[in-house]
């Protein structure tokens, strides 16, 4: 006769077997995503990945830093080194030719912030370009403007250079001034506006509310810099966030882009003062 106890106990090795091989094929099938882009887009993306990480246990995202930049990450996508580039500007030509889908995510202030610098009417386009140009070199209050520079190519750049002709020109000339600060990226912008003394340079609201930081964005053409501004029209300058993928992603990075423009991923945007597309 057979003893109940033994059978009740071979059944539950049979099933404590099966359910260890299923989960074991599970995990073999799930994927990383790997993630980079824009400074601005790091803490955003750690975000959005921890929110996707509690809906599926399929995919994880893994968002690498330092951040790669714009152009690093579009080269890095097209290398198939990156799964994903959030970049803060469109590809050029050439780097069209090496991605395939792109959506833009979002879009928040882009504005002009300083540590302690005393200018309470803030700037307008005119006074940026005189900074830049080395014409306008102290604070209201007589502290010298520490300028802070970006890279050349990089996103920040090009959106100062598209403020005006003057500004355009004004960063022309700055390029070749000795002696400035440079910040690689959007993370180390944020820790040298901070931490330099009468500093001024181009930065997000978003990232700067995702950051808990205490810099002092400063009025543009009398109007302080927020995503609500630009959802109303009120602020004309704001920074996007353009998702894009390799020219055959895989299933998993489908399934996370179409996270990115979900409902949900909206709400996390919104709170970190961006204003998600197609709002």
């Amino acid at each position: 006769m057979n003893n109940p106890k033994c059978f009740q106990f071979n059944r539950l090795v049979r099933v404590l077997f099966l359910s260890a091989f299923f989960l074991l094929a599970g995990t073999a099938q799930a994927e990383v995503i790997r993630v980079s882009g824009v400074g601005l887009s790091a803490p955003l993306m750690q975000r959005l990945a921890a929110a996707y990480g509690q809906k599926q246990t399929i995919d994880s995202v893994s968002v690498v830093l330092p951040p790669l930049g714009s152009t690093g990450s579009m080269r890095a996508v097209s290398n198939g080194k990156l799964d994903l580039a959030i970049a803060g500007r469109l590809p050029t030509p050439e780097e069209q030719a090496g991605i395939g889908q792109m959506v833009e995510l979002a879009r928040t202030a882009f504005g002009f912030a300083t540590s302690d610098g005393n200018r309470p009417n803030g700037v307008t386009a005119d006074a940026v370009a005189d900074i830049y140009a080395g014409r306008l070199v102290r604070w209201d209050d007589g502290q010298p403007i520490r300028l802070i520079m970006r890279p050349d190519r990089e996103s920040d750049t090009i959106l100062v250079r598209q403020i005006s002709a003057q500004t355009d020109a004004a960063m022309t000339l700055a390029a070749a001034r000795k002696g400035l600060l440079v910040a690689n990226n959007d993370l180390d912008t944020i820790k040298l506006l901070e931490s330099v003394p009468g500093s001024f340079g181009p930065t997000a609201t978003g990232l700067a509310r995702l950051q808990g930081s205490q810099i002092r964005f400063l009025a543009f053409d009398g109007v302080l810099p927020s995503a609500r501004a630009v959802a109303e029209g009120k602020y004309p300058l704001s920074k996007p966030l353009y998702a894009i993928a390799a020219r055959q992603p895989s299933e998993a990075v489908k399934r996370f882009m179409a996270f990115l423009q979900s409902a949900e991923a909206r709400e996390i945007m919104i709170a970190a003062d961006f204003v998600p597309a197609n709002q």
